[in-house]
């Protein structure tokens, strides 16, 4: 069994409202959970976050994403507005 280290992306400064950009805070728990290895609980709490770019996922073992009814925006600044948007 598991047991799971919960890490909380508004604990490294993810923007719930949706005005700014989250993409660092959210690499920032991505790489708090590489630190633990195995058993990482990357926990999204309701909101909307906007990213400017991609965050990596590589090198991860038995992670997962947790959210809460959040939904996650992602735009490409440099080419206009292109936007994806996923809802949990």
């Amino acid at each position: 069994m598991v047991n799971w280290q919960k890490i909380n992306v508004l604990n490294y400064g993810a923007d719930p409202s949706g005005v700014s950009d989250s993409r660092q805070a959210f690499a920032g728990a991505i790489n708090a959970a590489k630190s633990y290895g195995a058993g990482a609980e990357i926990y999204i709490p309701y909101g909307t976050y906007v990213f400017s770019g991609a965050c990596e996922l590589y090198g991860l073992k038995n992670m997962k994403f947790t959210a809460e009814n959040a939904t996650l925006l992602w735009s490409s600044l440099s080419a206009g507005l292109d936007v994806r948007q996923f809802i949990n």
